[in-house]
């Protein structure tokens, strides 16, 4: 992204739902980008030869989890500066852009001060949805180490990105890291729950990023 400081930049809110939640990550950008070009949204692009879109996604929700509040910053046209009163405009377009999905829902514009997106976000917030949820099992997989085998047979203690965790009835909230070496893979972590018969994952949602501060981003 090119964060030039004469281009207006915002900050976009959107959701993977049960259908976007099963298309990888270079699926959704393509998918987003169809979406800015059918609502003619004034996004900008940079490269003479191979010209990108000018846009940073938050670390993303990997697959088969459903997300309430991803993020992307977008930079737009040189020249283009929407106001506020220009938002409902534009989400109604990128709305028939992307039916029938409920795709992207809200637009924030960015100082030039704040930093991108993959900057800030440090942490995310987890839910999952158990069945037959163990509350016994569950705290005591929850407060030790919890080594765990990735599918590319790297090893890692889950417990070493696992921030705090709450426990209501039959769902499970987690703050964990959301990137690099302090990823929490929540996928690694229900089938972990399984394997220690703490229950069964009916659904894994990730409600949001935080940046450093504990602040919804």
């Amino acid at each position: 992204m090119s964060t030039r400081p004469d281009l207006q930049r915002l900050r976009l809110h959107y959701r993977k739902d049960e259908v976007l939640m099963f298309i990888g990550h270079l699926d959704l950008m393509r998918f987003m980008f169809r979406c800015f070009r059918r609502a003619g949204f004034p996004y900008a692009v940079a490269g003479a030869f191979s010209p990108k879109p000018c846009v940073t996604f938050c670390p993303t929700a990997p697959l088969g989890v459903l997300a309430d509040a991803e993020v992307v910053d977008v930079e737009l046209k040189e020249g283009v500066r929407l106001q506020p009163q220009d938002y409902a405009h534009w989400l109604g377009k990128l709305a028939e852009a992307s039916a029938p999905r409920d795709f992207i829902y809200s637009f924030q514009e960015l100082d030039a001060a704040v930093p991108l997106i993959s900057r800030q976000a440090v942490n995310a917030r987890y839910q999952l949805r158990l069945a037959d949820a163990a509350p016994e099992g569950i705290r005591e997989l929850l407060s030790a180490d919890m080594p765990v085998t990735d599918k590319l047979g790297k090893s890692r203690d889950l417990a070493l990105s696992l921030r705090s965790w709450e426990l209501e009835g039959d769902t499970l909230t987690l703050v964990g890291g959301c990137s690099g070496d302090q990823h929490l893979n929540i996928m690694l972590l229900g089938g972990l729950l399984e394997s220690r018969n703490c229950g069964h994952v009916l659904e894994r949602r990730r409600l949001g990023l935080l940046d450093r501060e504990g602040n919804a981003l």
